[in-house]
């Protein structure tokens, strides 16, 4: 009935041309409220040596399942050190074989986004970000498995951004 779910995800980087490390860490969590709502969480955060390349800093802007989805511009939402919040609701109102094996769900969603560079070699002005928008999922599961998400955020500012990415989510 009630699917939950779990996971921890840890990353090590090494430059040895600039003799610098970098390390990002991410722990999830799905709830299963009902068969069709499910409540998801996410947080993440990161940290860099000084010695890093520039082109290395860490990417909130196009990483998928790990970005603020509201209009922030790509140089804002680069950073050497962050953490990031995520929160998803999720309802499933569609789900239905394409014949002859193919399942497909459609899955809205609410989300909200929270940022916080740590560092003062954050590339912008900004050190807090947000996001609070809505989106669909298009799950393609067996046998093929693609899956899609659009979504639209705004931030505090009013300032909005359209998303597309192909990941089934956290």
């Amino acid at each position: 009935g009630h699917q939950s779910e779990g996971g921890v995800n840890l990353r090590l980087f090494w430059y040895p041309e600039h003799t610098g490390v970098k390390g990002e860490g991410s722990v999830y969590a799905r709830l299963g409220i009902t068969k069709r709502l499910t409540f998801a969480v996410k947080g993440s955060g990161g940290y860099s040596s000084t010695k890093i390349p520039e082109e290395a800093l860490f990417d909130l802007y196009y990483t998928e399942d790990a970005n603020v989805r509201s209009g922030y511009s790509q140089q804002e939402l680069r950073a050497a050190d962050y953490i990031l919040a995520s929160a998803e609701v999720r309802f499933t109102v569609l789900e239905t074989y394409i014949p002859p094996i193919l399942n497909c769900v459609v899955q809205p969603f609410v989300f909200a986004d929270a940022s916080q560079t740590l560092s003062s070699t954050k590339v912008g002005d900004k050190d807090f970000f947000d996001a609070y928008g809505l989106g669909v999922r298009v799950l393609l599961n067996n046998p093929v498995f693609a899956y899609f998400t659009f979504s639209y955020g705004v931030n505090n500012e009013g300032d909005g951004r359209f998303l597309f990415c192909g990941t089934a989510g956290y």
